[in-house]
């Protein structure tokens, strides 16, 4: 029988990227996935009878129960969620219910299905501000609605797969990016604007993050799901552990691009709550898989502006 592994948010931009490379590594993956926010095209290129699609919201307890039935996959990647700040901002019962409730959902799946191996993407978004490389046994002091979902969904996985004999990681992303990225985050929103403009408007460019390309997530995602010894409990960091300005991202994008990008600032894509700074410290995951980061933040968007100029 094929290795089955579930992925909720698999059409989603890590999504689509780890299920096209399950699907060649063998595996027959079961996507939970709404469509709200999906790379549906990548879909004609996938052969049909490698995957399976259950159109739906992941708090639909009854619908996704019915359809997991013929299956027995031993692992869950849970990576549904409302993740762009401005919107869970915005929503932020809807971001509650869906990051927290939607959790809770998946977990008693799992139970149901006796699937003992639960893999979550949380995000750095849980830490406490601070301007040196977050560690994981760091203050949980988030800022926003986003981080404190994700924390409270850290803590719910805690308690229910230690009462129901679950195995489980999770992964805090710091700023992933790479090709199909339809939420406009700073870098795809930078790419598109400038494939029509070399006149910019921006918000504030002064804050770093930690930008680690998706091949690199999925890289150490999949060595989780391979490893006999992959779901110990622990929590990682998944980033590169170097900062980069938007400032900086400009720079390169222009030098790449060889063009002259003019910048003009704009209050109103400034958010109300900013960190100044958030960088990983991955030590713990390069520690425990031998494994680094491939790419720089210059290699990464060079690959990506391939993708898309």
């Amino acid at each position: 029988m094929e290795k089955q592994i579930i992925i909720t948010g698999g059409l989603g931009f890590i999504g689509s990227h780890l299920l096209k490379k399950l699907i060649v590594d063998g595996y027959y993956v079961v996507v939970i996935d709404d469509c709200s926010n999906a790379n549906v095209k990548i879909l004609k290129s996938l052969p049909k009878l490698k995957f399976h699609l259950i159109k739906c919201d992941i708090r639909n307890k009854k619908k996704i129960e019915q359809e997991l039935l013929k299956y027995k996959p031993k692992i869950i990647v849970h990576l549904a969620s409302i993740h762009y700040i401005p919107d869970c901002c915005k929503h932020p019962s809807k971001t509650v219910d869906i990051n927290i409730k939607g959790t809770q959902t998946m977990l008693e799946i799992a139970s149901k299905i006796n699937v003992k191996n639960f893999l979550f993407a949380s995000s750095a978004s849980v830490y406490k501000p601070s301007v040196i490389p977050h560690k994981e046994d760091d203050s949980l002091e988030p800022i926003d609605i986003y981080g404190q979902s994700k924390k409270q969904a850290e803590k719910i996985i805690k308690l229910y797969c230690k009462s129901n004999n679950i195995n489980f990681t999770t992964l805090r992303l710091f700023n992933v990016y790479g090709p199909n990225d339809l939420t406009p985050h700073l870098i795809p929103s930078l790419l598109l604007r400038l494939k029509k403009s070399k006149n910019i408007n921006v918000g504030n460019l002064k804050t770093s993050r930690d930008y680690i390309y998706v091949d690199d997530v999925v890289d150490i995602m999949v060595k989780i799901l391979k490893n006999p010894n992959g779901f110990s409990n622990a929590t990682y960091n998944i980033g590169t552990s170097n900062k980069t300005s938007g400032e900086r991202l400009i720079k390169i994008i222009g030098n790449i691009l060889d063009k002259k990008i003019i910048v003009k600032k704009n209050k109103n894509l400034t958010r109300k709550t900013d960190r100044k700074i958030m960088v990983a410290n991955i030590d713990c995951i390069s520690d425990e898989y031998l494994w680094k980061p491939r790419y720089t933040i210059k290699k990464g968007i060079k690959q990506l502006l391939n993708n898309s100029f």
